[in-house]
């Protein structure tokens, strides 16, 4: 199976990376094909060794970029003419590879996740003209639109004329088993795997110098890295961090916290959110569409629509532990009908399925069509 994706962000990989393990569990051999970007190269270590990793020096200009993963699909096609399926993870990929299937007929069944791409929200008109392009140029390839999350449902149904799946991306499953144990001291934790932006931290920080005084001051942490001036603002309001991908860290962060504030700013699955709900934190966000997707405001989780709002928030929560419980409880029960790996390995299982008449006849008709398991023979690669 080929995956082909662009810049491998925290949004991506919060899907790519557990569907390469959940395949991995088939037995089926992988490729993935990524640009080798300085800012996203940190998510590319996450793969599974198992897991072939072609990467693509990434450009300045968006053309080139495109020369260059359709360059690399096309090398990878003629090593492994006729792989088991090829996922495209964005809308660049997408119309890459359409364009390199071309001339492989109607015996690779491609699936297409946007990620939350901004050529589905903010340029509706360019999205809908390439992933019309890319239906037309992959022709009988196109077998399925797979979204990692429900705010991109909507946009995709208004593209696609097939059914869109909805296969969420998981949460790590230790999480839900994290025992609560909040700490005697108020702890205030933001940020995440995918939020972008100087405002959500500035809006952070602030808070941070409004409630970190008095008898028993609130502490904040910062999930993830900051440097340079944004380093600065948190030790100057006295934020300590911790990196996302410290994962110990993290869940002791959570398992101690009293309340997660998903800001602004970012794209995609809130993934931080997610975790935090998982286990067990009292969560508050911002009403974007994308944490509107995941929390229930009043039933699992309070959205707020400004910064007023969300200190209103952040003081009634801190001031009733009762109200604290009830929110965290359903903010786990919510995560577990949602965002448990089993769930999501299963889901995208049956996403990947074909009939199996389907797969029959294209056995027949060219027996190289299936990639062996991991060490057997190979009949086509």
């Amino acid at each position: 199976m080929i995956h082909l994706a662009s810049r491998v962000t925290d949004e991506v990989m919060s899907f790519l990376g557990p569907a390469t393990e959940a395949m991995l569990a088939q037995d089926c051999r992988q490729i993935v094909i990524a640009l080798d970007d300085p800012g996203t190269r940190t998510q590319l270590s996450r793969f599974d060794p198992q897991v072939e990793l072609r990467r693509v020096v990434a450009p300045k200009g968006g053309t080139s970029a495109f020369l260059r993963l359709l360059a690399a699909m096309r090398q990878t096609l003629a090593e492994v003419p006729r792989p088991e399926a090829v996922h495209l993870h964005g809308v660049l990929p997408c119309v890459v590879g359409a364009w390199a299937l071309r001339p492989y007929g109607r015996g690779v069944p491609v699936y297409f996740s946007p990620h939350a791409s901004k050529l589905l929200g903010t340029l509706p008109l360019p999205g809908r003209i390439l992933v019309g392009l890319a239906r037309r140029l992959g022709g009988g390839h196109w077998r399925s639109t797979i979204a990692s999350g429900e705010a991109d449902v909507t946009r995709l149904e208004k593209l696609a004329p097939e059914r869109v799946e909805l296969v969420e991306s998981p949460v790590d499953r230790r999480l839900f088993e994290l025992p609560r144990a909040e700490s005697p001291q108020p702890v205030i934790v933001a940020g995440g795997w995918v939020t972008r932006g100087a405002e959500p931290l500035d809006m952070f920080t602030r808070f941070a110098v409004l409630l970190g005084d008095g008898d028993n001051p609130a502490e904040f942490v910062w999930l993830g890295e900051a440097g340079g001036e944004e380093g600065v603002k948190l030790r100057t309001a006295k934020v300590r961090t911790v990196p996302t991908d410290d994962g110990a860290a993290r869940a002791t962060l959570l398992a101690q916290a009293w309340i997660y504030v998903a800001p602004a700013g970012g794209r995609g699955v809130p993934v931080g959110l997610a975790e935090a709900m998982a286990a067990g934190v009292p969560c508050l966000a911002a009403d974007t569409p994308f944490n509107a997707s995941v929390i229930h405001d009043e039933v699992d989780g309070l959205l707020y629509r400004d910064e007023e709002q969300a200190l209103r928030h952040i003081a009634r929560l801190l001031d009733d532990r009762d109200n604290r419980n009830r929110l965290g409880a359903a903010a786990r029960a919510s995560a577990a009908r949602r965002f448990l790996d089993t769930d999501f390995r299963r889901r995208l299982i049956q996403a990947y399925r074909q009939p199996e008449e389907t797969v029959a006849s294209m056995r027949a008709r060219e027996p190289a069509a299936i990639l062996p398991p991991r060490g057997g023979a190979s009949t086509g690669s």
